[in-house]
């Protein structure tokens, strides 16, 4: 049998990733489960809905016996993840979570059929644009359910467990891909996250390490909305050697 380590690790990540997003849900009553929100603000079944189908489609897209070729990703997110938001509206609590269930049985299938060269090859697919097929599955499986969950527990007025998450998904992501690419997009949210919160320490401190490791974010920074709250700060203005 061959070994596969690393696949392995994937496979214990996304259980571990699902485990952690149903404490979450245990923090909320029957009622809040059951409430449903807007778009412009989701109830809790909202965002396992949307969690839940960007498993579902990304596991469609990583299945070997669809060679990867299933579609490449949406050019406009919004009108993709209002699709998503208008397909599951109506759904009782329950269903959404028959349905999380069923994403995440997809997931980990078609993980478990791709091969660990595969897995870590990041030409495999041309849609995945340089990244491999296991950051892609950590992302879907891990990164992504984890970032919004903290999100919306930011709205909860809970910002301790949101920087938690925020903290543990840099420290995840990291054994998943320690290249500089990856590294310094994943300082760089953090940087998002604290900015977004009043906490420009740690959002200027978190660019100054991504910066060397990214460079190219550098650019994007100047423009960037999340950032806003720092652009009057000397420290802030420093990272750009002015």
């Amino acid at each position: 049998m061959t070994d596969e380590p690393r696949k392995r690790a994937l496979l214990a990540l996304l259980e571990r990733g699902r485990r952690e997003e149903h404490a979450v849900w245990d923090l909320f009553t029957e009622a809040e489960k059951a409430a449903s929100g807007t778009f412009e603000h989701w109830g809790l079944k909202d965002l396992v809905a949307h969690i839940s189908e960007w498993k579902d489609r990304d596991a469609s897209r990583l299945d070997p016996a669809n060679q990867g070729m299933t579609s490449e990703e949406p050019t406009d997110f919004d009108q993709a993840n209002t699709g998503i938001f208008e397909a599951h509206r109506h759904k009782s609590w329950l269903q959404v979570v028959d349905f999380e269930a069923q994403a995440f049985s997809h997931l980990v299938s078609s993980v478990k059929a791709l091969s660990e060269v595969v897995l870590l090859d990041p030409q495999a697919y041309t849609w995945t644009e340089g990244r491999t097929p296991c950051w892609i599955a950590a992302f879907t499986g891990y990164s992504h359910p984890q970032d919004h969950l903290s999100r919306f527990l930011v709205e909860r007025g809970d910002l301790e467990t949101a920087e938690t998450i925020q903290l543990r998904i840099v420290d995840v992501m990291g054994s998943v891909d320690d290249s500089p690419r990856a590294k310094g997009a994943n300082l760089y949210n953090l940087a998002c996250f604290y900015a977004l919160n009043g906490m420009a320490d740690g959002a200027i401190h978190n660019l100054s390490l991504s910066f060397p490791l990214r460079p190219d974010l550098v650019d994007w920074s100047k423009k960037d909305s999340d950032l806003d709250s720092l652009r009057g700060m000397p420290a802030f203005q420093a990272l750009y050697g002015s």
